[in-house]
């Protein structure tokens, strides 16, 4: 199964929190969680000088692959699994399999935590449940 998280960058970036919302894309990768990030923000509302120095600041950080966008319109062919967005930025119409809203900085850390309990639920190992009906039995 391939997991990805879609964030807009803009609600975190040169941010006091910044570093604590890295540090818990860290915290999620270590727990055996391999997804891909979309970062992505409205043209405009981030300049591309900010953009260069979180990239230089977090690039050891931000783990396999990590794309930037400068928009929130996803391509025909594009699915994303896990959607962290503020709740202006809904759009139902887009391929995305789970979607979190948040309104605030708190929220946005729920959002994360929410993912990341629902990406290890998602890729634990199931119990198999052994058949009841024995029809087919002699």
């Amino acid at each position: 199964m391939k997991i990805s998280l879609r964030m807009d960058l803009s609600s975190f970036i040169n941010t006091d929190y910044e570093k604590d919302i890295i540090n818990k894309l860290d915290e999620i990768h270590k727990d055996g969680i391999k997804y891909y990030t979309t970062l992505w923000y409205r043209d405009g509302v981030v300049s591309s000088d900010d953009i260069q120095k979180f990239l230089v600041k977090y690039e050891n950080d931000l783990h396999l692959k990590t794309k930037i966008t400068v928009n929130n319109k996803l391509h025909p062919n594009d699915f994303i699994w896990y959607d962290i967005t503020k709740r202006e930025d809904v759009n139902h119409k887009q391929h995305i399999r789970f979607q979190y809203v948040f309104d605030g900085k708190n929220q946005l850390f729920d959002g994360l935590n929410n993912f990341h309990n629902t990406a290890k639920f998602c890729l634990s190992d199931k119990q198999f449940k052994k058949q009841k009906r024995n029809d087919y039995e002699d």
